[in-house]
Parts: structure tokens; sequence; C-alpha cells
């Protein structure tokens, strides 16, 4: 007796086809969450503690919760401080700290965050990225800037310690710019660069003049600024 065997290639195919749809509806859900401004990363950690699993997402670069600023570099005298547990700038005119952690070890791709900012008075603070150095400054400062136009985020290279004009980029936006507490989150990914405020998508740029590097914090005029904390994160 003779025993057939019969290859069942519609099966095979569909799932094939299967894999395919699940695939691109994978792809779908992770561009929708990057457009609105949810961290794949950040998402990933909260189901993993969620389950019990600890250390696994405990990657931060650098992370400071402002005891003091042991962390921090000062490019003019007490222009910042520790006020209340929070990093607050004391000064008027141009103020400029660099963090110390992120001129240790930085990739070319990671994100910034500033948590719990509120400016009280004057033109906006920034942040620097990607400094290549910082006597002079070298790099790039992406800035919250209610004095430029009706109110605006603007993005400037900044080479041998002053600014380039005209912008690389701005996005103007109708906002409640003063004595508001924001989230702010920078992604640079090598050369673009995608900034979010309170979770939500605000603008992306690209520019390739200067990549990978340190980061920092700005103001200008009569700006007082404070934020509770400054991180860090792995871009994935």
């Amino acid at each position: 007796m003779e025993i057939e065997f019969k290859s069942d290639n519609n099966s095979g195919q569909g799932l094939i086809e299967y894999g395919a749809i699940l695939a691109l509806i994978a792809a779908v859900i992770i561009l929708v969450l990057n457009l609105t401004g949810v961290s794949i990363r950040d998402l990933y950690c909260r189901v993993i503690a969620s389950l019990g699993v600890e250390g696994v997402c405990e990657t931060a670069y650098c992370q400071d919760d402002f005891n003091d600023l042991n962390n921090w570099s000062l490019r003019y005298d007490r222009s910042w401080d520790v006020v209340d547990g929070k990093l607050c700038n004391t000064k008027d005119g141009e103020t400029q700290i660099y963090n110390l952690c992120s001129q240790e070890v930085m990739p070319e791709n990671y994100a910034v965050n500033l948590n719990n900012v509120v400016l009280d008075e004057g033109w906006g603070y920034g942040i620097f990225y990607n400094l290549q150095g910082t006597d002079p400054v070298e790099g790039y400062a992406f800035q919250y800037d209610p004095g430029y136009g009706s109110g605006a985020f603007v993005v400037r290279r900044w080479v041998n310690g002053w600014e380039v004009n005209p912008p690389i980029a701005r996005k103007s936006v109708d906002m409640e710019w003063y004595d508001v507490e924001h989230d702010l989150r920078l992604e640079i990914n090598g050369s673009q660069v995608k900034a979010y405020l309170d979770g939500e998508f605000i603008t992306e740029f690209e520019d390739d003049s200067f990549t990978g590097g340190s980061a920092g914090l700005r103001t200008w005029d009569s700006t007082r600024v404070c934020l509770d904390s400054f991180s860090i994160d792995p871009l994935y």
C-alpha cells in the first residue's frame, strides 16, 4: 500500500498572509503612537512593570531631580540654583548650564525630557542638544520662545559661541506660555528631531551640522523659569 502525502499550500500561504497583515497592523499602531507623542519605549516599560518585571527599563543615560548642582556646569557664576527642589535660573541676561552626565557618554539617538517646567516671566528658555563643545558653544538650541512673534518654538545652530540666524526651524503656536506647567521632550534621531509638548507632537525638522554630543539649558533677557526634573533616555 502506498501512502500519498499532500502538501497544504493554501494553509502555508494563509499563514504568510496573516503574518503580513499583523506586521502591517503593528506598523500602523507604531506610527499612530509616534504621531500622538506616545513613546514606544515608555509603553513597553509600563507593560513590563505591570507584569512585575524589574530592572529592564532602568536605563536612562542621565537623570536629575535637583537635590544639588553636582551634575551641572555653569557658564556664568550662580546663574542657576536649586530652589525648593527645582532647578531655576537666578539672574537676568544670557545664562547657560551644561549637563555633565551627558558629556560622558551619549549616542546619536536619545531623548531629552524636561518635566513640570514653568516660565514665570521673560522671553523664554532653550534646550541645548548635540553640543560639540561649551567653550565656545557649538551645537543646537531648541527654544521655548514666547517672545518670537506671537509665540513660537524655534531651533537655531550655535557656532563659535553665537546663535546663527535665520533659525533652522520655527513653529508658531497659540497657547498659554506663562505660569503653566509643561513637559517638553526632544527626540534626537541622528539628524532628525521631533518635539513634543505635554505628550503632543509639536514639530519635526532635520539638520546634519552636528550629530551626537551633550545637552544643557539656556535663558536670555529677563526670563525666570524653573523645572522639576531633567532626564536623557535611550531612543528606541
